[in-house]
């Protein structure tokens, strides 16, 4: 479960600091709940161990989420050979695409620091999750993961997921390769509507 609100002034970053449409930039304000309620969904089920919760902010540490801590703790995760399947939850911002860059978009977003000390922001990939989860200890038995992302832009994952031919991942997205999804302070649209409907 992962919860990212940090905004960027980056122009490739869509960001939204509440509902207000007045101030339509800045952090996202439903991540800490989209999780809180799919933490209680997945405790509700009886069969979902949750592995790691990661908050906007990490209450030990001070600091923000990062990209490193959520990957490492990711690559952890896919060793454990005795689980059937893995859900990966994100909550945040999510990157635009860009044919300048030749970006699909539905990166997910996080907070860093320069080599000067300044805020930046770090992208999380798909390309990274699944060269994780291609190089897991191989089990007998058959695993599947799960990505399920509340994000803009998160549909281009799946588009790429489409065209890796990914047998064992499956994802399930907020929006289009080319919409938005919404945030607010009660948690974002999707997250809400899925974790009152979905079937445990």
């Amino acid at each position: 479960l992962i919860a990212s609100s940090c905004a960027t002034s980056h122009t490739d970053v869509v960001s939204r600091k509440n509902v207000d449409k007045s101030n339509p930039k800045g952090n996202l304000r439903g991540t800490k709940m989209d999780v809180s309620n799919m933490y209680n969904k997945f405790v509700e089920s009886g069969v979902i161990k949750i592995v790691k919760t990661f908050d906007s902010i990490d209450e030990d540490e001070k600091q923000a989420t990062s990209k490193s801590d959520v990957l490492n703790t990711i690559n952890k995760m896919f060793q454990d050979t005795d689980r059937k399947s893995f859900i990966i939850y994100y909550s945040g911002h999510g990157r635009s695409p860009s044919k300048q860059y030749n970006r699909k978009g539905g990166d997910w977003v996080f907070e860093g620091t320069d080599n000067n000390g300044n805020k930046t922001a770090e992208f999380l990939g798909l390309n990274e999750i699944v060269f994780l989860w291609n190089n897991r200890k191989k089990t007998k038995t058959e695993q599947n993961l799960i990505i399920i992302a509340d994000c803009c832009h998160s549909g281009a994952w799946v588009s790429s997921l489409e065209e890796m031919k990914a047998k064992d991942i499956y994802m399930q997205a907020a929006c289009g390769d080319d919409e938005e999804s919404q945030d607010g302070k009660y948690g974002g649209v999707f997250t809400l509507k899925y974790s009152k409907s979905c079937l445990w």
